[in-house]
């Protein structure tokens, strides 16, 4: 067949994803499609790509039944390819002895005092640090042949070096940059491709202009020509004919084989690997010569082809697809494939090259053999040692089948060990089962009943078999009771019934001496006395097991109980002991110490960090402590870890970051206790909460609330209740929120962090009840304090503000809100600057930021300031801000935007039309660190949606009629810089859509392209309409605008700071005189006064346009009231009363469109938004009309510009006269 055509896009795709792992690490992909589709052509080209540009390239098959197999034959070209780069020293002694069951087969030669676990942790990291080794220059490519018949400790590898990379999006620094691809039928599962780290690339049949390039091959031609003889008739007659299926074309050509290369074929398909021909000739009973003569017409035939296979040094001879086999057999009876079997096993073992899985796998199915369940056990058990124990557990499934009752029990045990090794009690479940029905009465297999029982959290079996064990226990077995003891321990424990608990693993404590069941009984009472808040017994408890483990000289106990001392003082709230105690754990860590206790210990010291506010720090050692984890393969404690470090990024508005960790917790913990998963369903209510899905975390916490009920569990029930409050308030629902609050204790049962968590919780409850909340508020400030809870204490503050305001104590409310703004800067000081943003979102979500402008407006009150008289006024110094004026609400404007200018944040800013929104934005831009950086400005409502969309994000060639280049957009033209999205309250839903995901993620499409463009810029949005409205009135996007308003900068109209006149009305002039030549204009009193009556409805801009027109026409250099140009009579602004002589007018003439619009609201007959647009649509309608349907025209008529007008026509459904646009 000709190589690999029209496969272009793929390959690519699959090329990118190998680059990109050198940032995100380890990866895979898994192509899938139908037979015959082309996959393998795929990775034979995509093999020879790679290696014409220098990416190391490593490959392996996989065989069914022989554990590691396609890396056992990576491994082998891995060291290879360092010895030819003389990179050997990049392996230290103890990785390639790590190694050995890849490299010799055996298990690796490792201390007495490391456990299956670090053993086994220590074998993933020496393969994780072999493809980085290879991969040091450039990303390696690990092809896995076969995959369908990938064998389960090859797949739980590949998981593994998954799992090694850290969860997706959350790379671990220093981790190997490889990726795996494998092909695999469509619909045919995958279990190592199951994980968030590997992505499917689905392929389809050619398109035509590919499908023409592959006719052209001249190796196609000439096979066409050869079955045609170039018969045209013959051809189309071919493409007429329905093609015959696979199975259908296999069965006939068997038919039409002899005996020997049927008995070939189905060798072969029954082994489910190549095989040498002497191999092949044993197994079948025949001489090597007959097979040979038998494989050419198989090769013919299309279900056979020969190959080299540098991991056997010979010539091998396989089935043509794999897929074939099961056709194949569908002709042969059961006996007749254990025959075959039963000898193919034989013929394995005298070839020497077989593993001895394999093998015994062969003969098992067979049925031979002597002796052969204690054979398969000892395989068994050596591949544990291995760390095979997926493939170990496969086998003893198949012992299993012909085992009797007492090996059912060897079996069952060996497989308890085994799946605790692969991360799941659960893996051996149907094992305990089968040998506890053939041994009724064992107490040992009744208590391994029980923990797998246990593990499901099927708590009521597992009482069961505990009394099963119970009553059949030998007197005198001391050390047996002592394991059931422990069993029953930990079902007390999960039952909630904790003074039980306590006594059975104290008693459990008396009858054994063996360490590790030691350990186990004084971890369930340390924990007992956690969760009953007997801290004073726990500590005593902890610092005895201390004093033991001195004696016993034991690092890891050592460890262990320091750990435990720190834990316990976390448990008290006593943070700055748990740091001592975790700093001493540390010093005995570099001592020595397992890697599992190094991991936890990095867990505690990240909580310590995060419940303390120091986010970096927190960061930083979740991550370690995840890598540590997640190297030692303990599922729980990963489980656990990636749950904290979620709910970390939850905390922060990293909403999407702690979606994925929490994914990758579920995933992990998939079959494990309950708690797990209770812990789990918290972090997701905390992530649907951040994104604002009240129902979804509403239900998350409902499940965690049932199972720490259960579980007598009450501090962490109490988390679940206050997250069930929260989703409650956030739905409106002020009832069942406190329902739920009422539910949460107030006492000494939780601790002093909930107890201050629920009194903010009451505080909110009380404002959405229509109260203040003061006092509640007041006593969650007061909490926070004394536990030192920084972003609690900020919530407080704002808390006790906003009660102090609604009471009209104006001055405490605002030193409330300064002390709320200074724990702000000190939370986010802390707060890495990845995060930053969205963290300053999140607390902005309080209301500082409305309380900031409540305030804003008791500091500048509304007033018309009469002027005293004088000749002439100097125009002032620009101001570095570019803002004009000293009244006292330009002061707190200025002081506002020197405060928010140097925060890397996205600021909305807010004000009528002429405020100066624009002056605004120039002067954060100018304050900021992004100064040297492009300042990019674009007013959304000037340009329809299509050309918005291009314009903001740049479009690709082609992309639509016209689009003869690519053009960058502004967003990118911005990169390093400031961006400005004026009148972005007039945007439509697409963009907006648009525009959030680039505030979230910070990347984007160009249109019409498919690559995706990062960016590092500054939003700054600017809007004359009221957001809050408009979310309410579903016309804006509440997640966009949370975005936006993270902070908020208002401007004040003209009419409220009148004060400025003097001073902006003298720049203006000056300004003018420059651009004109002459001399500048002055301003006689009475025309200051007549500008001081005007009520500005076009605030700084139509100031500066009246000025402009007056200063250009004035004939004298003092303006007068009657050289202002464009303001209307005064009578019209300031009412005065009319003559004597002139009748009164009619009564209805008193009442003006305003007092008639306000009198309609006050009715409650309509909303003032609703208004607004009521009247905005009427103008448009009259207008366009009046222009006779002609858009442009009746823009003008309106004093606006088309674009926005045709938008509107269109959003108000009024285009249907307006549809010959301007053609009328």
């Amino acid at each position: 067949m000709p190589a690999c055509v029209g496969r272009e896009r793929e390959l690519a795709w699959i090329t990118a994803r190998l680059d990109a792992t050198s940032a995100n690490g380890t990866a895979a992909v898994l192509v899938s499609g139908p037979s015959g589709i082309g996959k393998s052509r795929l990775l034979d080209e995509l093999r020879d790509q790679a290696r014409s540009v220098s990416f190391p390239v490593l490959e392996g098959w996989c065989i069914r039944h022989a554990a590691f197999a396609p890396f056992l034959a990576i491994a082998s070209q891995a060291l290879a390819l360092l010895r030819a780069r003389d990179e050997q020293h990049l392996l230290s002694p103890a990785h390639l002895e790590a190694l050995a069951p890849l490299v010799s087969a055996r298990a690796p030669r490792g201390r007495e005092d490391v456990d299956a676990t670090e053993a086994a942790a220590g074998f993933t990291e020496a393969v994780s640090r072999l493809l980085s080794a290879v991969g040091r220059q450039r990303p390696v490519l690990v092809l896995i042949r076969g995959a369908a018949r990938m064998d389960e400790a090859s797949s739980a590898l590949v998981r593994a070096l998954l799992d090694a990379a850290g969860p997706a999006g959350e790379p671990t620094p220093g981790a190997a940059s490889a990726l795996l691809v494998a092909s695999t039928r469509e619909r045919e599962p995958s279990a190592a491709f199951d994980h968030a780290r590997a992505e499917m690339l689905p392929i389809h049949g050619l398109e035509a202009e590919a499908l023409g390039r592959l006719l052209t091959e001249p190796s196609l031609l000439q096979r066409l020509h050869a079955t045609t003889d170039g018969n045209p008739a013959v051809l189309l007659g071919l493409l007429g004919r329905p093609p015959s299926s696979r199975g259908d074309e296999v069965r006939s050509r068997m038919d039409e084989l002899g005996e020997v290369p049927r008995r070939v074929v189905a060798t072969l398909a029954l082994a489910d690997r190549p095989l040498p021909v002497l191999v092949l000739a044993a197994a079948i009973g025949v001489d090597a010569p007959s097979v040979h003569r038998a494989v050419p017409p198989l090769v013919g035939a299309d279900l056979a082809r020969r190959t080299l296979d540098p991991t056997v040094g010979d010539v091998v001879v396989g089935l043509a697809r794999h897929d074939d086999g099961a056709r194949v057999l569908s002709g042969y009876a059961d006996s007749e494939c254990m025959a075959i079997r039963a000898r193919l096993g034989v013929a394995l073992a005298e070839w020497g090259r077989a593993t001895p899985e394999e093998v015994v796998l062969h003969r098992l199915a067979g049925g031979t053999g002597a002796g052969l369940v204690s054979e398969s056990i000892e395989v068994a058990r050596s591949l544990l040692q291995r760390h095979a124990p997926a493939s170990a557990l496969a086998l003893l499934e198949a012992c299993a089948q012909v085992a009797d009752a007492a090996a059912l029990k060897e079996v069952a045990t060996l497989a308890m060990a085994a799946a605790r090794a692969a991360g799941s009690e659960l893996e051996a479940r149907g094992h305990v089962l089968r040998a506890r029905e053939a041994n009724p009465n064992d107490p040992e297999l009744a208590r391994l009943e029980a923990v797998i029982a246990l593990s499901e959290g099927d708590l009521p079996r597992a009482e069961r078999a505990l009394e099963q064990a119970e009553a059949t226990l030998a007197p005198g077995d001391d050390e047996e009771r002592a394991m059931v003891l422990l069993s029953r321990a930990e079902l007390r424990y999960q039952q909630g019934r904790f003074e039980e608990a306590e006594r059975f693993a104290l008693d459990a404590l008396a009858r054994t001496a063996e360490p590790r069941r030691v350990a186990e009984a004084r971890n369930v009472v340390t924990k007992v006395l956690l969760v009953r808040r007997d801290f004073d017994r726990g500590q005593a408890w902890t610092e005895e097991s201390l004093v033991l483990a001195r004696a016993r000289r034991s690092q890891d106990e050592l460890l262990r109980g320091l750990i435990n001392l720190g834990v316990v003082a976390i448990w008290r709230d006593d943070l700055e002991e748990a740091q001592r105690r975790f700093a001493e754990a540390r010093a005995v860590a570099v001592r020595g110490g397992s890697m599992m206790l190094q991991g936890v210990l990095r867990e505690n010291e990240a909580v310590v960090a995060h419940l303390q506010g120091r986010y970096g720090d927190a960061l930083r050692s979740y991550q370690e402590a995840l890598e540590i984890l997640t190297r030692v393969g303990n599922r729980r404690f990963v489980a656990r870890v990636a749950n904290n470090l979620g709910e970390l990024y939850a905390q922060v508005g990293a909403g999407e970051r702690a979606r994925r960790l929490c994914e990758h917790a579920a995933r992990v913990a998939r079959g494990l206790s309950g708690s797990l998963a209770a812990e789990s369903r918290m972090l997701r209510a905390q992530v649907e909460l951040v994104e604002g899905r009240s129902d979804a975390a509403a239900e998350a916490a409902r499940e965690a609330a049932r199972h720490f009920a259960a579980a007598g569990d009450t501090e962490r029930l109490a988390g679940a209740r206050l997250l069930l409050t929260r989703a409650a308030l956030l739905d409106g629902d002020v009832a069942r929120a406190g329902q739920f609050l009422s539910e949460v204790p107030d006492g000494e049962e939780v601790s002093p962090r909930t107890r201050a968590e629920r009194a903010a919780y009451e505080a909110e409850w009380e404002r959405a009840r229509g109260h203040d909340g003061l006092p509640a508020a007041r006593l969650a400030l007061e909490r926070s304090e004394a536990v030192g809870d920084r972003e609690l204490q900020f919530r407080a503050e704002v808390l006790v503000a906003t009660a102090l305001l609604h009471r009209g104590d104006v001055l405490t409310a605002r030193r409330h809100v300064e002390r709320a703004a200074s724990l702000r800067a000190a939370i986010l000081g802390a707060v890495p600057d990845a995060l930053r943003v969205g963290f300053g979102a999140q607390l902005e979500r309080t209301g500082i930021a409305q309380l900031e402008a409540r305030l804003e407006t008791y500091a500048a009150p509304v007033s018309v300031t009469t002027l005293s008289p004088r000749p002439s006024i100097a125009a002032p110094a620009m101001e570095p801000t570019g803002l004009i004026g000293d009244s006292a609400a330009m002061r707190e404007l200025r002081r506002r935007i020197h405060r928010v200018a140097p925060q890397d944040v996205t600021v909305l800013i807010q004000g009528e039309s002429g405020t100066g929104k624009e002056r605004v934005a120039e002067a954060l831009h100018r304050g900021s660190r992004r100064r040297e950086g492009p300042l990019v400005k674009v007013n959304c409502a000037a340009l329809a949606e299509g050309v918005l969309l291009s314009e903001l994000f740049g479009h690709e060639r082609g992309a639509f009629t016209g689009a003869d280049r690519r053009r960058r957009g502004r967003f990118e033209i911005a990169d390093g810089g400031t961006i400005f999205l004026d009148e972005i309250g007039d945007v439509s839903p697409a963009t907006q859509a648009a525009l959030l995901r680039v505030l979230q993620e910070r990347c984007f499409e160009r249109v019409g392209g498919n690559e995706t463009l990062r960016v590092d810029v500054r939003v700054l949005a600017a809007t004359n309409r009221d957001l809050g409205a408009m979310v309410a009135a579903r016309t804006f996007r509440e997640d966009l605008y949370f975005r936006l308003s993270s902070l908020t900068i208002k401007l004040p109209p003209l009419r409220e700071r009148r004060d400025d006149l003097p001073a902006l009305a003298a720049w203006f002039l000056e300004r003018a005189a420059v651009e004109s030549g002459t001399r500048p204009r002055r301003l006689t009193t009475a025309a200051l006064r007549r500008l001081t009556e005007h009520g500005w409805p076009g605030n700084v801009r139509e100031l500066e346009n009246v000025l402009r027109a007056s200063a250009l026409l004035a004939e004298t250099e003092d303006l007068s009231p009657d050289d202002l140009q464009g303001l209307p009579d005064v009578t019209r602004v300031t009412s005065p009363p009319g003559p004597p002589s002139m009748p009164p007018p009619p009564p209805t003439s008193t009442i003006n469109e305003v007092d008639l619009v306000y009198r309609r609201i006050r009715a409650g007959g309509v909303a003032l938004f609703d208004m607004r647009r009521e009247i905005e649509r009427g103008c448009i309608a009259q207008a366009l009309d009046e222009a006779g349907g002609n858009i442009t025209r009746a823009a003008t008529l309106l004093g606006m510009k088309r674009p926005r007008l045709s938008q509107l026509v269109r959003e108000y459904g009024l285009a249907k006269g307006s549809a010959h646009e301007d053609n009328a």
